[in-house]
């Protein structure tokens, strides 16, 4: 999947100031979610998502043009402190050479049990991807979760 991962980082969390989560999802645009993954203790993060076609289209784009576009689009939403963190790290996961992408899209319906059906062995044959977790599907947590699922099942199949 198509992912860029931008994280700004600031002094304080002024969005919580106003009353906000820090949290913000679009249906369309550059950013589709924004989640706040600021640490106990620690600086305040926003931890932007590019996905999709519009990640595509960033990662084309230099890095600087990049950032300057995702922080204006910060600070539409939670306010002109935004577009001026402290620190930027971003990872363009589609241009990483050990990935080549990020966390797949599945439509409504297809999540839980609407797996169901890709985590059936069938004969001696088990599946095991990130996409077949229960907990976690699509991240790395959930990876680990389906491999050791598929090894306990090929296990019971001997």
């Amino acid at each position: 999947g198509g992912v860029i991962k931008c994280n700004a980082a600031y002094d304080r969390p002024f969005w919580r100031d106003r009353g906000s989560s820090g949290e913000a999802y679009a249906a369309h645009g550059l950013i589709r979610a924004v989640v706040d993954v600021s640490p106990p203790g620690g600086p305040a993060v926003l931890q932007a998502f590019l996905v999709g076609a519009e990640a595509q289209a960033a990662s084309r784009t230099p890095a600087p043009a990049r950032r300057a576009a995702v922080l204006a689009s910060l600070g539409r939403w939670f306010g002109p402190e935004a577009a001026t963190p402290l620190d930027w790290v971003e990872h363009d996961w589609i241009a990483d050479p050990w990935s080549a992408g990020c966390v797949g899209y599945l439509g409504p319906g297809h999540l839980g049990a609407g797996l169901a059906p890709l985590r059936t062995p069938v004969g001696r044959l088990c599946f095991a991807s990130s996409e077949t977790a229960v907990r976690w599907p699509r991240y790395l947590d959930g990876a680990v979760e389906a491999g050791e699922r598929a090894a306990i099942e090929a296990i019971e199949l001997l």
